[in-house]
């Protein structure tokens, strides 16, 4: 069996690392804070780096366990109500139970030593914390699907929206009949007064509209206007060369040239993005 190390780290959703780093940290600093007050108030001198290591070290483990929260997420089915309650709960069980383990050997051991006190020290601590971690890794464990169901959402608009643009038709009329066309098929719309010529691969189709109309109806489908006499279809663009007059020379994909105005240049960054 092939470990998919990419996928156990996250795979497309990592939003988890940065906003538990960000709340691990401010846990930190608070519970340093309170350390250093509690220690003034006791009059004993502050272990600087031991509450250091203390109070943070056990909040950022919270990030060594996100691949683990991660793969949690992917086994459960959150619409599977009972099972995902149950499966929920031992997971984030587990978890707290492992952390607070780590927590206790690196308070005991590392951080202050004491011989034979390290299962009696992780037998109070699970007493006193276990619910609390339970709580804090089943929310990273609903904030994890949440995100995830996010990102999913996102994607799948996305696929809508280009499948959108590959199928769009528009219906226009060519003398006297209404021809259905595929936008993705123009090539580039010309105007000429209350006329617009829609340049097809192999043919042209005069309609009597304005180029402001038509772009209307090619909105969102992959057009933009380059000239005041111009609508490309930003799929057909090949390279992009600037001017010294401020304009911009447009090759497309069968060998013709459309100029591009200055004053469309906010219109750039979809060529660009079409040309790359």
């Amino acid at each position: 069996m092939k470990l998919d190390v990419k996928k156990l780290f996250g795979g497309s959703n990592r939003l988890l690392w940065p906003i538990t780093l960000i709340i691990a940290t401010i846990l930190g600093t608070i519970n340093y804070i309170q350390g250093y007050f509690h220690f003034q108030q006791s009059n004993v001198e502050f272990p600087f780096f031991q509450m250091f290591l203390s109070s943070f070290l056990g909040f950022y483990l919270f990030l060594a366990f996100i691949p683990v929260i991660q793969w949690g997420r992917r086994h459960y089915d959150p619409f599977l109500k009972i099972k995902f309650l149950l499966w929920h709960i031992i997971i984030a069980l587990i978890i707290a139970t492992l952390h607070l383990v780590l927590v206790t050997f690196l308070n005991q051991v590392i951080i202050v030593y004491r011989p034979g006190a390290f299962y009696s020290s992780l037998i109070f601590t699970l007493k006193q914390k276990l619910i609390l971690g339970l709580m804090a890794y089943s929310i990273l464990l609903i904030l994890d699907y949440f995100l995830e169901y996010r990102q999913r959402l996102i994607k799948q608009e996305e696929v809508i929206f280009y499948q959108r643009k590959q199928s769009s038709k528009i219906l226009v009329k060519d003398k006297g009949k209404l021809i259905k066309l595929l936008t993705s098929e123009i090539i580039f719309c010309e105007a000429f007064d209350n006329y617009v010529k829609i340049h097809m691969p192999d043919q042209v189709h005069t309609i009597r509209k304005t180029l402001k109309q038509l772009l209307v109806e090619l909105e969102h489908t992959g057009f933009v206007q380059i000239h005041r006499s111009f609508i490309l279809n930003t799929r057909q663009v090949k390279t992009i060369k600037p001017l010294k007059s401020g304009d911009s020379e447009i090759e497309l994909n069968d060998g013709r040239r459309l100029k591009m105005s200055r004053t469309y240049r906010k219109n750039m960054p979809a060529l660009l993005a079409s040309s790359g």
